[in-house]
């Protein structure tokens, strides 16, 4: 298998457990937690992300401390958002 083919069934597959993973509202540091354990990396999750905020408008980021929608782009899944001693940012879902 080359790499483009890999890259494209890694994609399918991440996005396939966030899809199922964010029928409920996730803060930032579980969705993190969540990618890792599946052997994924921030940059993929947020490629996914990134594709979502552009042609999927079911899909929420929500600030935690208002509830207003987060600054596009702005997911909050890396390691300097979710150490233990950082409060959560915000919650991801995809509305049904």
């Amino acid at each position: 298998m080359d790499s483009q083919t890999q890259n494209e069934a890694n994609y399918k597959r991440l996005e396939y457990l966030l899809k199922e993973y964010l029928k409920t509202p996730r803060t930032n540091k579980e969705v993190y937690s969540y990618f890792l354990h599946h052997e994924f990396l921030p940059k993929h999750a947020i490629n996914i992300f990134n594709d979502w905020q552009q042609n999927c408008a079911n899909f929420e980021v929500l600030l935690i401390d208002n509830s207003k929608p987060a600054r596009k782009g702005s997911f909050y899944v890396r390691w300097e958002y979710c150490k233990p001693q950082i409060p959560d940012k915000v919650k991801l879902f995809l509305r049904h």
